[in-house]
């Protein structure tokens, strides 16, 4: 008869503080060697940022288009960027690499349109969706033990 292993009880208790410590680690590394500038940066403090190279992607909009670039609309805040492709709309999600200037301005490099963004956001929340269900017929949640069992 195979004997049966006996688990140390706090064993899944150091193995989440490893991973959450690892996590904090990982995130401190990108924070200090990588650190990306952001546009409420920008426009928090314009000299310090002035020449900066920036990317703006989250949640990005273009409000109005002019002959010599558009208006970007970043989590409330408004800045105009000069530079554009030739097929940009109001109303489109796009994602910009540009150096931001103390003006309140920025002057793009690369623009990319993010064509049906909030379609494919939904989509891709369809496979999660039945995963979880299927996860959901298959395991039961225990309390006692704090994991999943087989049902």
């Amino acid at each position: 008869m195979a004997e049966r292993r006996q688990n140390w009880p706090g064993k899944r208790i150091l193995f989440v503080i490893l991973l959450l410590s690892g996590q904090a680690g990982l995130i401190w590394y990108g924070r200090v060697y990588n650190p990306a500038i952001t546009l409420q940066q920008c426009l928090a403090d314009p000299e310090r940022y002035d020449s900066a190279r920036i990317e703006v992607a989250t949640e990005a909009v273009i409000t109005a288009i002019s002959d010599d670039g558009f208006m970007l609309r970043q989590m409330g805040k408004e800045i105009k960027v000069v530079g554009h492709s030739p097929d940009l709309r109001a109303g489109e999600f796009v994602s910009l690499t540009g150096i931001y200037h103390k003006e309140g301005w920025i002057e793009s490099d690369k623009i990319h349109v993010a064509k049906k963004r909030r379609v494919k956001i939904a989509a891709s929340l369809l496979p999660v969706l039945v995963v979880l269900v299927l996860f959901g017929k298959k395991f039961t949640f225990n309390l006692r033990r704090f994991e999943f069992t087989p049902r």
